[in-house]
């Protein structure tokens, strides 16, 4: 029941966040909805990550790795200017 009622916050969401029409809503708003992305829909996190930029890269980054979502993760560590990790992972990817 508690999943379902994410699912319908994230759906919800949803519209407002990929229309533009975001300009009003605080980096809290993008943050919790991030994390309702990376719960739910983990696989359109990196999509959303390129084509916003009103989110904390750093709580974004840790909301990544806890989650493993590698491609995001390193999206965000590049962006950050640690390229060599964003490599690292990138490869230790590959290799497993």
């Amino acid at each position: 029941m508690f999943l379902v009622i994410f699912e319908i916050n994230f759906l919800f969401h949803k519209p407002q966040m990929e229309n533009n029409c975001n300009a009003s809503l605080s980096m809290m708003h993008h943050h919790m909805y991030l994390k309702l992305m990376a719960d739910l829909h983990p696989e359109i996190v990196y999509k959303y990550l390129l084509t916003h930029n009103t989110y904390c890269a750093d709580d974004c980054l840790k909301l990544c790795q806890a989650r493993e979502i590698t491609d995001a993760s390193a999206y965000l560590l590049e962006r950050m200017g640690n390229v060599s990790s964003a490599l690292q992972l990138l490869f230790q990817t590959l290799e497993s």
